[in-house]
């Protein structure tokens, strides 16, 4: 039988959102259409005015008035902070759960989400189940699908001790969680992509809708998908050594893009950069400082 693959994190966010008016204000702040009714779970951006992004998270719909808001890399600080901003006379509560859950990411088997005490049946994308104190939902953390196991912190232990002592699984290491994302082309929001970034620079429009009302930042998101024409692209690269982040990128010794990020990965070195497009059509070779860096894939 082969291995399962998994891995515990600590999620960066992790809000509870109650109120008469939360859905409401949720729909009105969110970049994707969150009207999916209590189980059903949306990945989104929190946007500014300009379309630039703030932070993202999935969007869980518990009951008519209360959601989780559960995000792997923004803050919860910067989340509720955001959010807070926005709400003025609306009947919205927010909590912050993030220190009492943990994140166990694993890959289905063929029933589901195997445990060592329970399986659960793998919910289909867009929604969630709830089964012995415990949500999954399938999440972002690769090309191929994986699911999220939201656990309270007192059955996570426990839980990760079991897991520890049966051979059928495999717990994952960080090179191998990071080339997983790198390969998937996954930003941390919002250290890789953030605040002077649109969702079509950065790859995320899967987190946006098009068709939903108005919400803050659609005019811009939607005239840029529009245009297509985005001056600048979010890029894995492959780099020769560990480089400070941030790092100016060079290419015919003109400026053209920075690097945001420095991982190690299976491969070495890697990291997202954000680069002007024509750069990137460009044959010169890119560098940061003497040293040539490469698109991801695209060498040796």
């Amino acid at each position: 039988m082969a291995e399962i693959p998994y891995f515990w994190s600590q999620p960066a966010a992790l809000i509870r959102v109650t109120g008469e008016d939360a859905g409401d204000f949720l729909q009105s702040q969110c970049s994707q259409d969150l009207r999916g009714g209590a189980g059903s779970v949306r990945y989104g951006l929190w946007l500014d005015h300009r379309g630039r992004i703030q932070g993202d998270s999935f969007v869980l719909q518990l009951e008519a008035e209360a959601f989780l808001l559960l995000s792997y890399h923004t803050p919860a600080e910067l989340l509720q902070q955001k959010l807070e901003h926005h709400i003025v006379a609306d009947d919205v509560e927010l909590e912050d759960l993030t220190d009492n859950w943990q994140l166990l990411s694993i890959v289905p088997t063929a029933h589901g989400a195997t445990l060592p005490d329970a399986v659960i049946a793998a919910p289909e994308r867009g929604a969630f189940i709830q089964q012995g104190g415990v949500i999954v939902f399938q999440g972002r953390r690769a090309r191929t699908p994986w699911l999220e196991v939201l656990c309270p912190a007192e059955l996570a232990r426990p839980m990760a001790t079991s897991l520890e002592d049966l051979d059928e699984f495999e717990i994952l290491s960080p090179e191998e969680v990071e080339t997983l994302r790198l390969e998937a082309a996954l930003p941390r929001v919002p250290a890789e992509a953030g605040p002077e970034d649109t969702p079509g620079e950065v790859g995320l429009m899967d987190g946006v809708s098009l068709e939903k009302g108005c919400y803050l930042g659609q005019e811009v998101v939607n005239r840029m998908a529009r245009l297509d024409r985005a001056s600048k692209r979010l890029v894995a690269v492959d780099l020769p050594r560990e480089v400070p982040v941030p790092s100016k990128i060079h290419q015919d010794g003109q400026e053209v893009g920075e690097l945001r990020s420095c991982v190690t990965t299976l491969d070495g070195y890697q990291g997202f950069a954000m680069i002007k497009v024509k750069a990137l059509s460009d044959s010169q070779p890119l560098r940061i400082d003497s040293n040539e860096i490469y698109l991801h894939g695209a060498h040796g």
